[in-house]
């Protein structure tokens, strides 16, 4: 049945703003149980004056939108009497479920029998507005803006996962549909505490169909190899996937895993992995390609992390280097801010 109620004050992202909710919302509890799998199509009613309400809520934020076609529908478990818990969040970890955007197929292809809610002018007096869709789940139902198509991330992250391949560790991610996406980073852990830049790779932007990305870390170490994704927005949203790790008994690498801080205000550590022990010098290059600190280590066979401090330095970009048991250079970049 469809209720009244003041919009729901519920933060349900992770940007701790309020994301404006029409002044309506419907809880369907069917008298009998359906069998599993059964679809029930769904056609909601609001009023004019309730979309302008939301759209005059919406204006001048990141959820202003152009017309009802941009309007979304979420459900929400036991979300009656206008209350409900919401995603965990920054303010709060709710640790319920939280709403779940209605899309066709189901967020990340959940439930594949699920339509698109198709919003349009109501028929008998051409002002006021009704929207359908088709599911297999009852709930209550909330109409709201967004930021992006779902309301959890921009991109639709349907995996992130790793593996090794010889001498490298491979990171495959697969993203359903994307959104204003600037680029992907992945970051590398060995110790689950401090991160570091691996690589990046760029976007579509803006995208509707499966895609695929890829991308190598050259230099795996024995032990624990974690990985996490950072996908960056255009207007700088940040959002991360889940952690993978690719766990080594055994790794030939030489070079430079890499740096934490990056940037740093002076100290920083380096993570060399080694094949051998060895002694050798660490040195630092300025932009100009000049010497301007040099540090001996002893390097031993495995994952090393020594320790330099470049606050006699000034704040610029400087080249890392170093030669391996084989005389072969490694290089790696470092900011001092």
């Amino acid at each position: 049945m469809p209720n009244i109620s003041p919009t729901p004050r519920v933060i349900t992202n992770a940007y701790n703003d309020l994301m404006p909710y029409l002044r309506r919302y419907w809880t369907i509890k069917p008298t009998l149980s359906s069998s599993p799998g059964s679809l029930a199509k769904v056609t909601l009613y609001f009023t004019a004056v309730e979309y302008a309400n939301l759209f005059t809520a919406a204006s001048g934020t990141p959820y202003a939108f152009s017309n009802v076609s941009d309007l979304k529908v979420s459900k929400f478990p036991g979300g009656g009497s206008g209350t409900f818990d919401g995603p965990d969040n920054i303010l709060n970890q709710n640790n319920r479920p939280g709403g779940e955007d209605i899309v066709a197929g189901g967020y990340a292809g959940t439930h594949p029998n699920w339509t698109a809610p198709v919003f349009v002018t109501f028929a008998p007096n051409g002002v006021d507005y009704e929207v359908s869709f088709t599911i297999d789940e009852f709930s209550t139902f909330y109409i709201h803006p967004t930021r992006f198509p779902y309301e959890v991330l921009p991109v639709e992250l349907i995996s992130f996962t790793g593996s090794n391949v010889g001498s490298k560790n491979r990171l495959n991610w697969v993203t359903a549909s994307e959104k204003n996406t600037d680029k992907f980073i992945v970051e590398k852990s060995i110790d689950g505490v401090n991160w570091f830049y691996v690589g990046e790779k760029p976007a579509a932007g803006n995208s509707t169909v499966q895609l695929t990305y890829e991308l190598f870390d050259d230099y795996p170490v024995v032990g624990d190899n974690l990985y996490k994704l950072k996908t960056i927005d255009l207007d700088g949203s940040i959002s991360y996937s889940q952690i993978v790790n690719i766990k080594l008994e055994s790794s030939s690498i030489n070079g430079i895993v890499g740096a934490y801080p990056n940037p740093t205000s002076g100290e920083f550590t380096l993570v060399i992995a080694s094949s051998t022990d060895i002694n050798t010098t660490i040195f630092i290059y300025d932009v100009l390609g000049q010497i301007v600190k040099d540090v001996k280590v002893n390097l031993n066979q495995g994952v090393n992390k020594p320790s330099i401090n470049l606050s006699s330095l000034a704040n610029a970009s400087y080249i890392v280097l170093f030669k391996d048991s084989k005389g072969i250079e490694h290089k790696y970049k470092i900011i001092k801010e």
